[in-house]
């Protein structure tokens, strides 16, 4: 018995223009001094020990703090998740802050700012809040390989991913690479008895199930001079499933 299903995830973008107060514009820009309203700051020294490769890591590693995820609401001003990037939420359904941190290396973070979402003024926004400051003047990137062995089961060689994030005059942008492959199965010996635990049948199997899941996305966001941002965010992805049985019975 043998299965394929194809499923192909179509292009799925959104582009939000907002604009921002004189306090959110000094968020989208990286710089040195610490905000008053800041209850705790890490530079990126702090988690050297760590040995982190994206932001994602380093977040991972914030003594105390704990990521909210967002509750999938409509609209900007429904709740999310309790990090926000540069002073200013990621705007777009398709989109989670985790997600670009992620994709973004740790020699991008310039400090994180743990801050209480009553000083951002951000409808949403509750309790701890943490605020990534991310310099991308530089072209830089980050990469992971996965692979993995398994006793009967063929070598997974094709799972990680690969992103580059930079500036380019008022933009600056993220893309990204990866492939969430898996491959399973299970291999035995089944026994069938009937109700007076008589053996009735036995049977070798040999089960494999194999699954590439790639994606290709993009994060781009232009900050104008007059403090107007513009966010486009898309994502497109393409998922393949094989899966085959195999039974000899011996009655």
């Amino acid at each position: 018995m043998s299965s394929r299903k194809y499923i192909l995830a179509g292009l799925a973008s959104c582009v939000s223009f907002i604009a921002l107060s004189a306090s959110a514009q000094e968020g989208t820009v990286p710089d040195t001094t610490t905000p008053e309203s800041t209850s705790e700051v890490y530079q990126p020294e702090f988690f050297d020990r760590f040995s982190p490769n994206t932001a994602r890591d380093m977040l991972n590693e914030i003594p105390g703090f704990s990521v909210r995820r967002g509750d999938g609401g409509r609209g900007l001003g429904q709740g999310g998740t309790n990090v926000i990037i540069n002073g200013a939420r990621v705007s777009g359904k398709q989109t989670d802050p985790l997600d670009i941190l992620q994709r973004t290396p740790a020699s991008n973070v310039v400090r994180i700012e743990i801050v209480d979402a009553a000083s951002l003024g951000i409808p949403g926004l509750n309790g701890q809040v943490a605020n990534f400051i991310l310099d991308n003047s530089t072209v830089s990137g980050s990469w992971e390989w996965n692979i993995r062995f398994r006793t009967g089961v063929k070598p997974d060689l094709y799972n990680g991913s690969i992103s580059v994030s930079g500036e380019r005059d008022i933009m600056s942008y993220t893309l990204s690479l990866e492939n969430d492959s898996f491959k399973g199965g299970a291999t035995g010996r089944e026994i069938v008895l009937d109700n007076d635990s008589n053996l009735l049948e036995i049977r070798e199997e040999d089960g494999q199930n194999y699954g590439e899941n790639p994606s290709i996305s993009a994060n781009l966001t232009w900050n104008r001079e007059n403090g107007d941002v513009g966010n486009f965010n898309a994502q497109a992805s393409l998922f393949q499933f094989d899966g085959a049985e195999r039974s000899d019975r011996f009655p």
